[in-house]
């Protein structure tokens, strides 16, 4: 199917190809009528046909005055190789045209508009000097390129017109008249000219305008360039188009650079192209490294860069070198096309999907379009270049596409690895929210045998000495296991005045075991009681203040616990009176933070340092005091709204 599709668009734009490049012939055996149907009818006309033709000389007009040898017969627009009878002329040399108009209109401003003379050129009119491009000579030493586009106007005082023009080109092979000359009233003349050169700027804008747009995007998306490498290349290729086509057609580069030579205008014309073809391999390369190897690659940029650095300094005396770089240059992109159009037939798996080697094939395709085209107007074989023109546009068009269709491709897979990581961290949530209820509901289960059996023996001692004592002991004792096996998984908050019961019920039953050994006191803002917290974050620093704390003491401690707000945040603070750190857990104080990582933690402390840093943001403080040991955190107040600042709560 792609082969029927592809040999379609070859035969469209030859179709196209033909039609644009197919004029009307007005001038015959060097004369033209322009009262001529085919002629009158229009404004603007070429001066196409048989123009007089004198191989090797330099005619003014007072030599045809004194009368010449017979002329031959050149077709124009073409080059100079082979006139109407047949006999074929050098590539480089010299020579004058000549063109006789008749039935014109005396009084009446005319113009004549030159497009490309190669490669320097002077143009007379009824014998005066309209148009010089260059200096025109017969030597090589004496010839200075010229080539610029051009508009000139004159009076006619006669009903005959005569044109001669002297060509030169010993630095440019294809002399001649590569161009039309167009002819017509003054005013039609200035229109023609201004609609030239807006023809010509608009595909070099165009090319421009996407380079920027494109160098934007890439210094502008954060990390765009790294995984899109073959889009940093892209806008060289099409600035680098924008400057080739200025050099091309109506020379926009001249009004740009008014005072830049011929010769300079060559050398940067050759520069840019070695520009371009490294902008297509860097480009293709980083597509897939599959269509060009790393060593084809490096070798492409060393010959490019030393032809580049070598154009810069060439004189334009050096047309063998030249054409020596230009078959290097398209024996390069061949390489690249082959490569490029083998693995299409081949359905080669690549890194690219089918639709962007599609793509790839048809923007090379258009290289070869406008190389072709290109060729062939160097070589006189057509009278314009405007196929190079619409084929460098739909070049850059369908570069666009493929890269756009390639973004697109990238952020929808990005989308959906955005969705599935987020869904991912989704459930990586529930699973981590479903075991931290499962780890806090461990802990309130985590009733250790020997207190149960502590508080039960208690019991039973003061049921024959005290049974109220023994009544009350046991009812904390219920609160306490209460509290302790009826566990809400689903709920992560609790009410501080719901884990102060809890705290309560066992210290009344460690205060009724160990009597004045222990004394325990709790200082609570009553305005925090119902905030709620991230539960048993207090209870375990209030039983591991006792047991490693106070109880350490021979003769008792004492315990306090307050809970107050400052600064707009809650604080929780347990103080015990106990001996403190050891000689060896003191040198393991963090000194930054005010941790430890000692025996005085006891069971649970390490998990409320993790839900505390994962709720709040906050940090346990367990600090040496004067007498005994402060543990001490921060949490963050619900607001009126019931959603604390900060939290995960609500």
């Amino acid at each position: 199917m792609w082969v029927l599709t592809f040999m379609l668009g070859i035969s469209i734009l030859i179709a196209i190809y033909y039609k644009m490049n197919h004029t009307d012939s007005f001038a015959v055996k060097g004369t033209v009528d322009t009262e001529e149907s085919t002629v009158g009818s229009r404004g603007v006309f070429p001066l196409n046909g048989e123009w007089e033709f004198y191989w090797g000389q330099l005619l003014e007009p007072e030599d045809f005055k004194n009368g010449v040898g017979a002329p031959s017969y050149m077709v124009v627009p073409g080059s100079w190789r082979k006139d109407i009878y047949g006999q074929k002329y050098p590539e480089y040399g010299c020579a004058t045209y000549r063109l006789t108009l008749t039935n014109v209109h005396p009084g009446v401003i005319y113009g004549i508009k030159k497009q490309s003379i190669r490669i320097a050129s002077k143009i007379y009119v009824n014998g005066k000097l309209l148009i010089q491009s260059g200096v025109v000579s017969d030597s090589v030493k004496g010839e200075d390129m010229g080539n610029t586009p051009g508009a000139a106007y004159f009076q006619a005082d006669a009903e005959k017109i005569e044109i001669i023009i002297q060509v030169s080109s010993h630095k440019i092979f294809g002399g001649g008249i590569a161009e039309s000359i167009y002819f017509g009233d003054q005013q039609e003349i200035t229109s023609f000219f201004a609609k030239n050169i807006v023809h010509d700027m608009l595909p070099i804008a165009f090319s421009f305008g996407v380079a920027a747009v494109y160098l934007i995007i890439v210094l502008l998306i954060p990390g765009y360039y790294k995984k899109e490498k073959a889009s940093v290349f892209f806008p060289m290729g099409a600035a680098s188009l924008a400057l080739i086509n200025g050099t091309i057609g109506e020379r926009i580069v001249k009004y740009i650079l008014p005072g830049i030579s011929a010769e300079a205008l060559l050398n940067l014309e050759s520069v840019v192209i070695c520009m371009g073809i490294l902008s297509v391999m860097m480009t293709v390369y980083h597509l897939d490294k599959k269509f060009i190897s790393t060593l084809f690659r490096n070798l492409v940029l060393l010959t490019q860069g030393l032809f580049a650095l070598l154009y810069m300094v060439l004189p334009a005396e050096t047309p063998g070198i030249r054409t020596l770089f230009i078959i290097i240059d398209l024996l390069t992109l061949f390489v690249i096309e082959y490569r490029v159009f083998y693995l299409y037939i081949k359905r080669t798996a690549l890194g690219i999907t089918g639709i962007e080697h599609g793509l790839l094939v048809l923007v090379l395709y258009f290289i070869d379009v406008y190389c072709i085209d290109q060729m062939v107007f160097t070589r006189g074989l057509i009278g314009n270049d405007r196929m190079s023109l619409i084929s460098s546009v739909l070049y850059i068009f369908v570069w666009v596409f493929l890269l756009t269709y390639r973004y697109h491709a990238m952020f929808k897979k990005n989308e959906e690895l955005t969705v599935a990581l987020l869904e991912s961290n989704y459930n990586m949530e529930r699973i981590s929210n479903h075991a931290e209820r499962s780890e806090i509901a461990f802990l309130q289960a985590q009733i250790k045998p020997h207190f149960l059996f502590n508080s039960l023996n208690s019991i039973l001692g003061l049921c024959y000495t005290n049974p109220s004592k023994a009544s009350e002991l046991l009812w904390h004792l219920a609160e306490f296991l209460k509290s302790a096996f009826d566990i809400d998984t689903t709920s992560e908050f609790i009410m501080i005045e719901s884990e102060l019961e809890s705290i309560r019920s066992y210290v009344f039953i460690e205060k009724t075991r160990f009597g004045k050994r222990l004394e325990v006191e709790m200082d609570i803002e009553d305005s925090l009681k119902q905030q709620r917290i991230v539960p048993l974050l207090i209870q375990p620093l209030v039983e591991n203040a006792i047991r490693h704390g106070a109880l350490k003491r021979e003769e008792g401690g004492k315990v306090r616990l307050s809970i107050q707000k400052e600064e707009g945040f809650g604080v929780v603070a347990v103080y015990d009176n106990g001996p403190g750190f050891s000689p060896n857990s003191r040198t393991r104080l963090d000194r930054k933070t005010g941790n430890t990582g000692t025996e005085r933690e006891g069971v649970g402390v390490g998990n409320i340092k993790k839900r505390l840093m994962h709720h709040y943001g906050e940090e346990l403080h367990i600090e040496e005091q004067e007498e005994g040991v402060k543990v001490w955190f921060r949490f963050h107040l619900e607001e009126e709204d019931g959603h604390g600042k900060g939290s995960n709560c609500g």
